[in-house]
């Protein structure tokens, strides 16, 4: 949140100290975020869009969400990221790429038709 600026304060113009960060939505028109989030919303819009070139941001990206547990520290390599708790004691392990599937759009099976969407 503090280092790639990924994550924004809701109305920063108020001058709160927040707990919650924000990811600004891609699909917003940019000036209401401006009004949301301030001005440093383009940038952040633009880290997140492009956090797939930057591995450290996108191994923390990874984490997120994936446990109820407070992660206080992480490491990744080419096949993990691996979040760590306060004692270092591994909290959870995720894949740095997920694996695709794509199926064939009938299904001789099920004599169906399929969408691939997700």
């Amino acid at each position: 949140v503090h280092e790639k600026k990924i994550a924004l304060p809701l109305y920063p113009q108020y001058g709160t100290e927040p707990n919650v960060y924000y990811i600004p939505p891609v699909h917003v028109p940019i000036d209401y975020q401006v009004q949301m989030f301030g001005p440093g919303v383009r940038d952040a819009v633009k880290a997140y869009l492009n956090v797939y070139k930057d591995r450290k941001a996108l191994a923390a990206m990874l984490l997120f969400g994936n446990s109820a547990k407070t992660i206080t520290r992480f490491e990744f390599n080419d096949d993990d990221t691996i979040g760590f708790n306060s004692d270092a004691e591994e909290v959870i392990r995720v894949p740095m790429t997920e694996p695709i599937f794509t199926r064939p759009a009938y299904d001789d099976k099920f004599k169906a038709y399929r969408h691939n969407t997700a």
